[in-house]
Formats: structure tokens, C-alpha cells, sequence
């Protein structure tokens, strides 16, 4: 694999993981999966990651509207639209 396909590829890790990727796209993560050992070890390493924070964190409950909104209002003074 070239290293800017695995530079790619874990830059979607996260979205993969989430199950928030099309299904056209996730396969192509998949397929570049179970071809690159590194690529694969770091997503086994960051999938166990997150099992073991949910399970010592527990249940996270939803931040109140108001501090929702603040934190938006937050990120988007830090990165404002281009014009």
C-alpha cells in the first residue's frame, strides 16, 4: 500500500468506526483493511481504545441545549466560514 493511502485511510478511521461512512466508501476502507497489516493494527488498536473509554466512562449523558449551543457558537468563532 502506498503511504498516502494509509495516510487516507486513517484519516477516515474514525468516520468508519462510527458507521457514519457510505457503505461504497467503508468497503474501500475494508478492502485496504484486510490488506495492510499497519493500517489494520491501528484499528484494532483505536477500536479497543474506544470499547475500553466506554466501558470506564459508562453512559455519557446529553449535554443541556444551552451548553450545546455554546460550544457551537465556540467552535464556529475558531473556524469561521470562508467567504
Amino acid at each position: 500500500m502506498s503511504g498516502t493511502e494509509c495516510q487516507e485511510i486513517l484519516r477516515e478511521l474514525e468516520v468508519y468506526l462510527d458507521g457514519e461512512m457510505p457503505a461504497e466508501e467503508a468497503a474501500r476502507v475494508e478492502g485496504h483493511l484486510a490488506e495492510c497489516s499497519p493500517c489494520f493494527q491501528r484499528q484494532e488498536f483505536v477500536s479497543n481504545l474506544r470499547r475500553i473509554v466506554r466501558e470506564k466512562c459508562g453512559r455519557v449523558e446529553r449535554l443541556p441545549g444551552a451548553a450545546r449551543e455554546r460550544i457551537r457558537r465556540a467552535v464556529a468563532a475558531e473556524n469561521p466560514e470562508p467567504e
